[in-house]
């Protein structure tokens, strides 16, 4: 899907949400869909309004914009999300830095950890089993 015509704020918005749900499909997997609720509820509750407001933010760039027009805006939005999100995973949720390994020494300036408590998982970042190749 390549544009012709440089996409609106909303739409921009649309597309942002739906790279986070996929990143989030695509940690749930290589965690063996042993997720604490607490990374959901951090997803829904500061995740989504950061890459709201990102978007919002960077619809006026004229390189963001022009990023999304060079291919298939799916792909670049898939960059900015992980740009702005992932290095907050993994500042916040040390657990799943093992399947964000781009982005394990990438943790923002200051950022304290918002979730409440530690996350307590009951496996190491490893694949899963049924994954592995024997």
């Amino acid at each position: 899907m390549i544009l012709k015509y440089p996409l609106s704020a909303n739409e921009a918005s649309i597309i942002a949400i739906g790279v986070l749900d996929d990143l989030v499909n695509v940690l749930v997997k290589a965690s063996c869909l042993k997720m604490s609720p607490v990374f959901l509820d951090w997803i829904a509750d500061e995740a989504t309004p950061l890459v709201e407001r990102c978007v919002a933010r960077s619809i006026k760039n004229s390189r963001f914009l022009d990023s999304l027009l060079m291919g298939d805006p799916r792909i670049a939005m898939a960059r900015w999300v992980r740009h702005w999100v992932c290095p907050r995973i993994v500042a916040n949720f040390e657990e799943l830095a093992g399947y964000l390994p781009e982005f394990a020494d990438s943790r923002p300036a200051n950022l304290q950890p918002s979730a409440p408590e530690p996350m307590h998982f009951l496996h190491k970042a490893q694949p899963c089993i049924a994954s592995r190749q024997y």
